[in-house]
C-alpha cells in the first residue's frame, strides 16, 4: 500500500497537477493613436541600454501617458516636443510584482532645449522595473550610432 501511494505521489509529481494552460506572453502595449511629433521646442532621445536582463520585453516611451513607441535592448528614439509641458518618460512591465510601472520627468518652462535619457533595468527599486538617467548630448550620440533608431510610431522587433 505505501509503495503504491509512493509510484501514484511519483508520477503526479512528474506529470504535474495543472490541466490549464500557463499563459507565457508577455504583455505588449498599443500605439493607439500615433502622435504627431515634428519640429518643436524641444528636442529629446531616449535611448535603452545594451543589457542581457530584461532584454525581452519593450520599454515603452510615452509622452503624457500616450505610447510614442516600444524600445528592445539597444534601441533609441528621438522626437520633437512642441512646448515645454508635460511628461516624458517610459513605461515597462515587471519589477517585483508583475504590474505596469512608468517613470516619468516633467517639462518646464526651466527644462533645457534638448534631453536625453538612458533607460536601464532596474535592480534595486521593486516598484519600478527601470531606471531613467539624464544623459547628455554626446554620450547619447555615441551610444546612439552603435544602436538602431526606432521610428517615432513604431515597435522594434529582433525578426
Amino acid at each position: 500500500m505505501k509503495r503504491s501511494i509512493f509510484y501514484i505521489f511519483g508520477i503526479l509529481l512528474i506529470t504535474g497537477c495543472s490541466s490549464a494552460p500557463v499563459s507565457k506572453d508577455i504583455p505588449q502595449l498599443k500605439i493607439t493613436e500615433p502622435l504627431q511629433l515634428s519640429e518643436g521646442d524641444i528636442k529629446v532621445g531616449i535611448i535603452r541600454n545594451e543589457n542581457v536582463v530584461a532584454s525581452a520585453i519593450h520599454y515603452w516611451p510615452v509622452y503624457n501617458r500616450k505610447v510614442i513607441g516600444g524600445l528592445l535592448t539597444g534601441d533609441y528614439i528621438e522626437f520633437s516636443l512642441p512646448s515645454k509641458s508635460g511628461d516624458v518618460g517610459a513605461s515597462c512591465y515587471g519589477g517585483w510584482s508583475s504590474s505596469w510601472k512608468t517613470r516619468l520627468y516633467r517639462l518646464t518652462e526651466d527644462s533645457p532645449n534638448e534631453l536625453y535619457f538612458l533607460l536601464s533595468p532596474s535592480f534595486t527599486e521593486g516598484d519600478h522595473c527601470l531606471d531613467m538617467e539624464i544623459i547628455d548630448s554626446n554620450e547619447f550620440h555615441e551610444r546612439a550610432n552603435l544602436s538602431k533608431k526606432v521610428p517615432v510610431g513604431s515597435i522594434s522587433s529582433r525578426e
